[in-house]
């Protein structure tokens, strides 16, 4: 096993968004992951949480699109903070082709 990812639905509109990868996750499965929070499972936004020590994540979540929201103090224990990011469909870029939305492109 080289990666895994949970969807994990926070109420009717929300999803939390957990992933590990050793490098496993192409575009290719970022583009169906998307898809299917988005357009088949029709969340308005995911969210992913993260320690303020994970460099990876900091780097990484702004890369892949998503928007930094804040700092919880003390979500993960007293003394351990987390960053907070979230991505929605209109500025995900995953779910876009041309610069449109994909769902717009595929009904034409």
């Amino acid at each position: 096993l080289r990666g895994g990812l949970v969807i994990r639905p926070q109420n009717d509109t929300t999803c939390e968004l957990t992933i590990h990868s050793n490098g496993a996750l192409t575009h290719g499965i970022w583009r169906k992951l998307w898809q299917a929070i988005f357009l088949d499972l029709k969340f308005a936004r995911c969210e992913v949480h993260t320690r303020r020590t994970n460099k990876a994540v900091k780097r990484g979540a702004p890369k892949m699109g998503f928007r930094f929201e804040g700092v919880s103090k003390n979500f993960y224990g007293v003394g351990h903070d987390a960053l907070h990011f979230s991505m929605t469909p209109d500025i995900c870029r995953w779910i876009k082709q041309n610069g449109q939305p994909l769902q717009d492109v595929q009904a034409a």
